[in-house]
């Protein structure tokens, strides 16, 4: 009886995660269920080593006992988020085989390019014409540091340019809007999805490739960036 109520409470469980998964952005959960896949190994690792010295200095079982039975636990848990990133991973495949599909019909959605950054979010939306192309995480500028909300146009774009502001830090595939702002690659990519840079718009470097062909391939012109 035990067992098939635990099985039940799994199901639940998973059914909850699942439908958890269709309400939010999926590289915003993939981001989550990495850092506690994190937080469980170095957990197993610091028990491990603790149980380890404990074998050696004590003989005490029921305090080894207690040792192995967290490590275990954590363990399971590990294997769940692990189960849990599978299905993630899955719903992204399927996600960005869709942006495909879209990225192929390109040329015959009518309409400009328009890139909208929301900031609370820390997402930003690309559209052509009316139809949503590509969703993505992306970081506006941290505490001390201001992304400007507006309506702006490219002005310059380059596939790789070195800030002289900060210690020529790399920005590979710059788009910049307003006054040195840029939207760019970052290698930071743990980052995304929350508030992390110096005020430019950081993204995957290989989603910022796909900004910055959209600008050069259409124009500065026809590409509309919006920043809120």
């Amino acid at each position: 009886m035990y067992q098939s109520l635990l099985k039940k409470l799994r199901y639940f469980g998973m059914l909850l995660f699942l439908t958890s998964l269709l309400q939010a952005n999926p590289y915003v959960q993939m981001q989550k269920v990495d850092r506690k896949i994190y937080v469980a190994t170095t957990q197993q690792k610091m028990l491990t080593k603790t149980l380890q010295k404990e074998k050696r200095k004590s003989f005490n079982g029921s305090r080894i006992r207690a040792y192995e039975k967290m490590i275990s636990k954590i363990h399971g848990e590990e294997l769940q988020y692990r189960a849990q990133k599978r299905v993630i991973q899955k719903q992204i495949w399927r996600k960005e085989a869709k942006e495909r599909v879209r990225e192929k019909n390109l040329a015959s959605i009518p309409g400009d390019i328009h890139i909208y950054v929301n900031k609370s979010t820390q997402t930003m939306k690309v559209y052509k014409g009316n139809v949503l192309i590509y969703t993505w995480l992306c970081s506006t500028g941290k505490k001390g540091y201001r992304t400007p909300s507006g309506n702006y146009k490219p002005y310059h774009a380059t596939p790789m340019h070195y800030s002289r502001k900060w210690n020529n830090s790399p920005m590979p595939y710059s788009v910049f809007y307003y006054k040195g702002f840029a939207i760019h690659g970052t290698n930071y990519v743990r980052n995304l999805g929350r508030q992390a840079s110096h005020g430019c718009i950081r993204l995957n470097t290989r989603h910022a490739k796909k900004i910055y062909h959209l600008a050069r391939k259409y124009g500065y012109k026809r590409v509309h960036i919006q920043v809120v």
